[in-house]
């Protein structure tokens, strides 16, 4: 799998994916997207425009950022629970049509939790969610925005899954009614989320929505 520079219209360009074999995974997605970014984009620390957006959260992102959580409760990482992760990082609601939503925690101001201000860059940024390692403030392809958004989606409801799969939680009484049952299993079910990386997108995401090719 690999990203590339494309001309959407005369002067403007974004990117678009090529999907390979199909036997592509959620690490090569992930990588791929950081090598293109790291030989087109330049450093945006100094820009903390993203840093206002939703950032919702996927179970993936309980792997990434269990370290930093652990130093944080001065524990080991095996000793962070779910209940843990969620407390320190996630605001939890239940939308108008009884779905969980699950972001990252926001400030007054609706800026991210974890914003340095002074400056203007992620404050954990080695421990950041899927949804900004994955942002890219270019114009993008549909088919580079329906995998990016079947990969997040799939990884918010395995989330919100074993949220409810949790025998206790802070959160019981306002998730009263929810069933697990509504947030459907994907390729993120079958795999600890540690082994995140290794999900094979097809898994996630139907690859007929992007079959691009440069």
């Amino acid at each position: 799998m690999k990203f590339y520079l494309k001309e959407f219209t005369p002067g403007q360009y974004g990117y678009d994916l090529e999907a390979g074999d199909g036997s592509a995974t959620l690490g090569d997605y992930v990588e791929a997207l950081d090598a293109f970014q790291e030989a087109t984009m330049a450093d945006c620390r100094g820009c903390d425009a993203c840093c206002y957006e939703r950032i919702p959260l996927t179970i993936a992102d309980f792997a990434l950022a269990r370290p930093w959580v652990a130093a944080r409760l001065q524990t080991t990482e095996d000793a962070v629970t779910l209940t843990h992760w969620l407390t320190a990082m996630a605001d939890i609601r239940l939308l108008e049509n009884g779905a969980i939503d699950i972001i990252l925690k926001r400030q007054a101001d609706y800026g991210c939790h974890f914003l340095n201000r002074d400056k203007q860059e992620c404050a954990i940024h080695p421990y950041r969610p899927l949804v900004c390692r994955t942002h890219c403030c270019l114009p993008k392809s549909e088919a580079a925005i329906a995998l990016r958004s079947d990969i997040i989606n799939a990884g918010e409801d395995e989330l919100c899954r074993q949220l409810l799969a949790l025998p206790e939680h802070p959160w019981q009484q306002l998730l009263t009614g929810c069933r697990r049952e509504d947030y459907p299993a994907s390729g993120f079910s079958r795999v600890a989320a540690t082994d995140w990386r290794q999900i094979p997108l097809k898994t996630i995401s139907d690859d007929t929505h992007w079959p691009g090719q440069p």
